[in-house]
């Protein structure tokens, strides 16, 4: 979803619906039914005041309420910092393109598909171990007094199975049916 923040209140209602609950509500010419809607939602936003401002909290900027924004399990700020190296690189991606002179990336996206749909049917990770569970509690309290120390955005419990749920994710693209601790995002991440 492009321009996130620009999406009406009706709409931010609507989404907020669909990511907490997983279902759509659908209201029209007289047939209300929920419809099932397991699915992952990638937004792009753009800051409130026009620039990011790392000094101030996130949800400050984001022109999105901060109930909404704690259902993204991963939020990244995209800065756009000056490089004159990167951005030569960017302009020889860019020529070679619109040339159709890029090199053949390293795996296709037919073996990309076909990696992931194996590794959906033949792993299935679970978390377990009590080493494991103690890193999770761990990061996971580090992680709610660092948020409220610097005022930024919150660490819930929904945040907790989203850092279980990345860890699990993990694993199954290792072809692993075990969540190992390094799996679990480290409190220097």
């Amino acid at each position: 979803i492009d321009e996130f923040n620009q999406l009406n209140d009706e709409d931010k209602n609507a989404f907020m619906q669909f990511m907490e609950y997983g279902a759509v509500t659908i209201h029209k010419a007289n047939i209300h039914t929920t419809l099932k809607a397991e699915t992952a939602v990638l937004g792009a936003a753009n800051p409130k005041y026009g620039r990011w401002d790392m000094y101030r909290p996130l949800f400050d900027q984001a022109g999105t309420p901060p109930q909404l924004l704690s259902r993204f399990d991963l939020i990244f700020v995209m800065r756009d910092v000056p490089d004159r190296q990167g951005d030569e690189a960017i302009a020889l991606h860019i020529q070679h393109r619109r040339q159709g002179t890029l090199p053949a990336p390293k795996y296709s996206v037919e073996f990309i598909r076909k990696y992931i749909a194996y590794a959906q049917r033949h792993a299935h990770p679970r978390l377990s171990g009590d080493e494991l569970q103690r890193r999770l509690a761990a990061h996971y309290g580090e992680k709610r007094q660092t948020a409220q120390a610097q005022g930024a955005f919150a660490y819930d419990p929904r945040s907790c199975v989203a850092i279980i749920r990345l860890a699990e994710a993990s694993a199954r693209l290792r072809l692993s049916d075990e969540v190992k601790p390094l799996y679990v995002v480290s409190s220097q991440n």
